[in-house]
């Protein structure tokens, strides 16, 4: 009977006979050894091997692992792409991506991992099959080289088994903690950038007109008695402390405006002299009456005249010294309506406009003085309703008398003006405020001067009144530097950096594993098809030897198989001393072995059952 072979040929067409198949192996055993596939017969050459089947080819660009290599390359794009990100978020305002710079970071850096990984399976298969081409290759080596390449309990416990697969493959498990880093690289912080010779629109009086007054005179003398109905809603905002608004100036949402405008105020001119004060004579010794003085160590006061209707007066005495004698600090000074330039303050989130905190009624400059205006009479005012506002809430007093075994009598006016400016802390070695006012430790009080806080409030009111009464036709425009405060992306390059070091590092490690892909001569894969025949599986046997894994499953993929107890004995063979998935005994018996044959053939394993090896 004829014995069929892979290609079809006959048995009848090899010389040999099949009685010479069987050759002795050792004292009890035998293999088989397969007939030749195909033969060529060539003149003077005998019978050889054809090679009909794939051929071996070796090379670089023949063997040029395509997909490997484009999978390390997308895994440095990812990494590049995350490292741009990084880049070109950093300082920008958040405004201005759709997406949180950590969305495309995720996305990169997973890419990246992803491809990583994969670039490692094909460069553990590369190598494996390298190791197994090798020269002095054990069943160990193949082992390690492939539980290396997928297991990380195996890759740690390697031991001095440790290989550039085991390194590899280490470096690939530890490569995610980029993402952390790099999501922890970008964070938000407040920033402040400054644009000069910006320019804003900003109402504002330069002048006071007469029908700008702010109160009423009254009575045959023409006392200042009322406050005009325009300037009423500015005193009430100014004692409200409320701000100044200032809509559609063009100073940006996210910024604060600085600059200088011209609005009408008053400029000043002081002149400051002394008073002595001696709150423990007394005047009735060796003198025509008999007493004590009464001396005022306090004092804030604004004076107006009808006949010098632009400008007002503006006088502070201040007992500074916890002394009971010595001398009184007095400041008097004009207040003259002119055009200054203030320096003003815009907040564009809020749209308010404020004279720029840290500055002080010295600070404004003079641009142009008003001009004088007439005796007023009765009726409209100029500055009568600021006079009467000014010294409703700024015009204060304290007398003080020594009244003998009575102590001290305090005369004060404004309490609450008068009280801020206390200095209550001198009076704490004399046992405070209420044994001071209870004895005779009274001439020790002190007080700060109020001056400072006075004309602030003074030019805030004569601000406020400027940009009350201007129109649309007064609208100036103010040249500004613009501080915006944006919320920004802040990149840590520390973490860049430790995280592109990570990922280059196992990168360079999965690189190095498709070394010498160029000595193998075919596609290869861990398919346990391609394996099997690499290790002559009899059920692979009649298969082309350089069959990659895609031929294998394309020739014999449809063939039913299963693992379990092989029941029907078949031909031995050289590499496991049986060819096909059965065992028998030299002498025809058949014996227990368990592997995959063809499903007919196999029947599932017992418990407890013991099989041959």
């Amino acid at each position: 009977m004829p014995y069929p072979t892979l290609c079809g040929a006959q048995s009848n067409d090899i010389k040999e006979s099949p009685k010479t198949w069987l050759a002795p192996l050792g004292t009890n055993q035998q293999i088989f050894r397969r007939p030749m596939q195909l033969y060529a017969k060539t003149p003077g050459a005998g019978v050889e091997y054809s090679n009909v089947g794939h051929p071996w080819l070796p090379g670089i660009f023949k063997r040029m692992p395509w997909v490997g290599f484009g999978l390390l390359l997308g895994s440095l794009f990812g990494l590049i792409a995350a490292a741009l990100v990084l880049v070109y978020s950093n300082g920008d305002p958040i405004s201005e991506w759709k997406y949180q710079p950590t969305v495309y970071l995720s996305a990169a850096y997973t890419i990246t991992n992803v491809l990583l990984a994969a670039a490692l399976a094909q460069g553990a298969t590369i190598s494996w099959w390298r190791k197994a081409i090798g020269p002095k290759t054990t069943l160990e080596d193949l082992h390690n080289y492939w539980a290396f390449g997928g297991n990380i309990k195996e890759t740690l416990l390697a031991g001095r088994k440790t290989n550039l697969i085991a390194i590899a493959a280490l470096l690939v498990a530890i490569t995610p903690a980029n993402g952390p880093l790099l999501q922890r690289a970008s964070t938000v912080r407040l920033h402040n950038t400054t644009l000069t010779g910006e320019t804003v629109q900003i109402p504002a009086l330069k002048n006071f007109s007469f029908a700008d007054g702010s109160g009423y005179l009254t009575g045959r003398q023409s006392n200042p008695g009322y406050l005009a109905p325009k300037f009423e809603p500015v005193a009430r905002a100014f004692l409200d402390g409320l701000d100044i608004e200032l809509p559609d100036s063009g100073c940006p949402t996210n910024g604060i405006c600085t600059g200088h405008l011209d609005a009408a105020g008053f400029a000043i001119s002081c002149e400051n002299s002394t008073e002595a004060f001696n709150n423990t004579e007394n005047i009735g010794r060796g003198g025509a009456s008999s007493g004590f003085p009464n001396n005022e160590v306090f004092k804030t006061s604004f004076g107006w005249q009808r006949d010098a209707p632009y400008h007002l007066n503006f006088t502070t005495k201040v007992k500074n010294t916890a002394e009971c004698q010595g001398v009184i600090l007095v400041k008097e000074c004009s207040l003259r309506l002119a055009t200054m330039r203030y320096p003003v303050f815009i907040d564009g989130s809020r749209n308010t406009i404020a004279l720029k905190p840290g500055t002080s009624i010295f600070d404004d400059k003079g641009v142009a003085e008003a001009d004088e205006l007439p005796i007023e009479s009765t009726g409209l005012s100029m500055l009568s309703g600021i006079y009467l506002t000014l010294t409703g809430q700024y015009a204060s007093s304290l007398s003080m008398m020594n009244s003998g075994t009575r102590g001290y009598s305090l005369e004060p006016s404004n309490d609450a003006l008068l009280a801020q400016f206390t200095d209550f802390q001198a009076l704490d070695q004399y046992g405070g405020l209420t044994d001071a006012l209870a004895g005779f430790n009274a001439c020790h009080l002190r007080f700060n001067d109020p001056f400072d806080y006075i004309m602030n409030k003074t030019r805030d009111l004569m601000f406020r009144k400027a940009l009350a009464d201007a129109n649309s036709t007064a609208t100036q425009a103010v040249t500004v530097d613009v501080q915006s405060s944006t919320n920004v992306y802040h990149t840590n390059y520390t973490f860049v950096a430790i995280a592109v070091f990570i990922t280059l590092l196992s990168t360079i490690f999965v690189a190095t594993t498709f070394y010498g892909y160029w000595e193998l001569g075919r596609e290869v894969s861990m398919s346990p098809l391609e394996i099997a025949k690499a290790f002559d599986a009899p059920l692979l046997a009649m298969e082309d030897s350089n069959n990659n894994s895609k031929a294998l499953v394309k020739s014999i993929g449809n063939k039913s198989v299963r693992y379990g107890v092989i029941i029907e004995p078949v031909e031995h063979t050289p590499m496991y001393g049986f060819k096909g998935s059965g065992a028998i005994s030299q002498g025809g018996v058949r014996s227990a072995i368990l592997g995959i044959a063809e499903r007919d053939t196999v029947r599932a394993p017992r418990n407890g059952q013991h099989y041959k090896p």
